[in-house]
């Protein structure tokens, strides 16, 4: 060996020492590994306590409560036309009586004057029930029953028989009849168009009462959450949200609580919410349930684990209960304390463990 090989000697040695003191130290106990303060800093291994968290912050969505909804149907064949301001479309508020439409009746010529002749004998069968009602001195008033004898009670029928049935043809001969909204509410849905022709029965509008809104919230039953007293925010403040039912939706797989807005609310439900709208529900957790970044978890024989930075050297996996998770943190219910210290990035560890 040449002069310059010791020099070689002592570089290669150095290299290897240089080495050696990169790579991490540990023992794999039964479940543990022993890394020093150096190899951590190294390693760039970062501890977090768990997040203490009250509550969830949940997204629901506004539904129309199926028990309030309301149609607006054409009852005779007719030409629509929108009145002052145009149809009122989905999503807009309307009050208990607003003209939603107009519509013209269309007839044919015999169709025309088989209604006119058919006025005219409603008009003169109404013409002598007035007269019987005078001349027998009948309140018509007064509700039928059986105190009223067999030809008065026979009297009174035919006198609010023709007069029903007068309105009923003067609406079909009028020019245009208004199509109104039968409570105050929101428009769900809109058919009409203008010049449309319309037929008997054909539903132009949908909607749902005022205070008809529900909210939706998709949840998972192993969340400790308390339901009843779940509430939105709006405007700085928060509203209470009154718990109409939770069952289990068997096409969704996951459980469903349905609200209605607090009566006690100041605010017009149907102009602050929309069918089909996300809004963000916060819901009270029975108990306090810790929150936990998803890098710091990993699963280990089909069970959710974290390392835990028991001692200054020793850091131990541990297995947790997650309740629910997304895309950036997940929730634990069991195996872990506010205490704790865990590892942000449960892979640098697990590389350690590779063989």
């Amino acid at each position: 060996m040449s002069a310059a090989n010791p020099n070689i000697a002592r570089s290669i040695a150095c290299v290897m020492l240089g080495f050696a003191a990169l790579t991490p130290t540990y023992v794999r106990g039964a479940s543990s590994l022993l890394i020093d303060k150096q190899q951590q800093h190294q390693l760039a291994i970062t501890t977090q306590q768990p997040q203490l968290e009250s509550s969830l912050r949940l997204s629901g969505r506004v539904l129309a409560d199926p028990r309030r909804l309301w149609r607006a149907m054409s009852d005779q064949p007719g030409v629509l036309e929108a009145p002052d301001g145009g149809f009122p479309v989905a999503g807009a508020s309307v009050a208990a009586g607003q003209v939603l439409a107009w519509l013209r009746p269309a007839y044919t010529d015999p169709e025309r004057r088989d209604l006119q002749s058919e006025r005219r004998v409603q008009q003169r069968d109404f013409d002598l029930a007035t007269v019987q009602i005078h001349r027998f001195d009948i309140d018509t008033e007064k509700q039928i029953d059986i105190s009223l004898p067999t030809p008065s009670m026979q009297i009174v029928a035919d006198y609010h028989g023709s007069q029903a049935r007068g309105e009923v043809l003067d609406r079909a001969l009028g020019e245009r009849l208004a199509l109104k909204a039968p409570s105050a509410g929101v428009v769900l849905a809109s058919f009409a168009q203008s010049r449309q022709l319309a037929s008997p029965g054909d539903a132009l509008f949908e909607g749902a009462a005022a205070g008809g809104l529900v909210i939706e919230l998709i949840h998972d039953d192993r969340q400790p959450l308390d339901l009843d007293s779940a509430q939105y925010h709006r405007s700085n403040h928060r509203s209470k949200l009154q718990l109409i039912g939770d069952s289990y939706d068997a096409s969704l797989r996951a459980w469903r609580a349905v609200y209605a807005v607090d009566a006690d609310a100041d605010t017009d439900v149907a102009a602050e919410f929309t069918p089909g709208q996300a809004i963000d529900v916060e819901v009270p957790l029975k108990t306090p349930q810790l929150r936990l970044p998803k890098s710091s978890a990993f699963i280990d024989q089909s069970r959710a684990q974290v390392w835990v930075h028991e001692s200054a050297e020793r850091f131990v996996p541990r297995a947790v209960d997650v309740a629910a998770a997304d895309e950036r943190s997940l929730l634990v219910t069991g195996g872990l304390g506010a205490k704790d210290r865990v590892v942000v990035d449960a892979s640098t560890l697990l590389r350690l463990q590779s063989p």
